[in-house]
């Protein structure tokens, strides 16, 4: 059962990520408006998925940090907190630790996923582009 530990948290993170790409959108398109133009700079595509990638990891870092801590071993064998169920970790965390401990470990998270957005979606645009070519 220790294998399955943090699935169920692992699946919700994937309903959060599901809005990057409309985030990315959304984000180019705002940028379009105010700019006036017809296309974005490679720095302006590189603000939108930096957005875009942000509130996609803040959405997505409270079910991450469920999740590790469901399927930490460490941490289920000899810790004094237990986590044994998804919604018991999240009712475990608000309480000791308060929507705070939520986004603990937010800022190295970021570290990891908003450069590897960058390159997503720089390589988005550019897959994107070479299918219009065709």
């Amino acid at each position: 059962s220790s294998l399955w530990r943090g699935t169920s948290a692992q699946l919700l993170v994937a309903v959060p990520n599901a809005f990057t790409f409309p985030l990315y959108d959304a984000a180019k398109r705002l940028m379009l408006q105010r700019s006036g133009g017809e296309e974005l700079s490679p720095l302006g595509l590189g603000a939108c998925s930096v957005a875009a990638k942000s509130a996609g990891a803040v959405l997505c870092h409270p079910f991450v940090l469920v999740k590790v801590r469901l399927q930490d071993p460490k941490r289920a064998a000899d810790a004094a907190v237990k986590y044994e169920s998804l919604a018991g970790a999240f009712a475990t965390v608000a309480r000791r630790e308060g929507a705070g401990g939520f986004f603990r470990g937010l800022g190295p998270a970021m570290l990891q996923t908003v450069p590897r957005g960058v390159l997503q979606f720089a390589l988005y645009e550019a897959a994107m582009a070479a299918l219009h070519r065709l």
